[in-house]
């Protein structure tokens, strides 16, 4: 994949409606019972400063949606990042962390967090493999009876990502 196949963009409405329904159909957002509702509802209360709601387009196609919280414990929060299922295996997650974590170091962050659902296997590995750190669980944080981990890349370790 080259940078000229791959791009981070505002969100359009007719982009939110599509992601919402696709990734309120599959895992983990579906076994957390995120609905595509909920995903419309975090998508349009997502605004900067505090934060943006982005597509991620690879070769023009829409491949996911990234949604960062701003200024979260000295870094900022992935609260989404999610690549569709016909655009996975293509590079585009990790090439969405690179953006995310350079533009959060440029902006002054420390670290770039997120939350996995422990039950994600392939999501902990991805994480792992990209220079997060596992920091803690969170019980019953998104349902009750299930995990979340908690994890951290700090930025100075951008290079980790490569």
């Amino acid at each position: 994949m080259t940078q000229q196949d791959y791009r981070i963009e505002a969100v359009t409405a007719d982009q939110a409606l599509v992601l919402a329904d696709q990734l309120s159909g599959i895992d983990p957002w579906l076994r957390l019972g995120f609905t595509a509702q909920d995903f419309r509802h975090l998508i349009s209360n997502t605004r900067p400063p505090e934060g943006e709601a982005c597509a991620i387009l690879n070769n023009n196609d829409l491949a996911g949606l990234v949604v960062i919280r701003r200024n979260w414990l000295f870094g900022d929060y992935l609260k989404i990042l999610a690549v569709i299922p016909q655009a996975q295996r293509q590079g585009v997650g990790q090439q969405t962390l690179r953006t995310i974590a350079a533009r959060s170091r440029e902006s002054g962050a420390k670290n770039l967090w997120a939350c996995v659902s422990a039950f994600n296997s392939a999501a902990l590995a991805f994480y792992d493999n990209n220079g997060f750190e596992r920091i803690g669980t969170l019980s019953d944080l998104v349902v009750e009876g299930e995990d979340e981990i908690l994890v951290r890349l700090r930025l100075p370790m951008i290079s980790a990502i490569s």
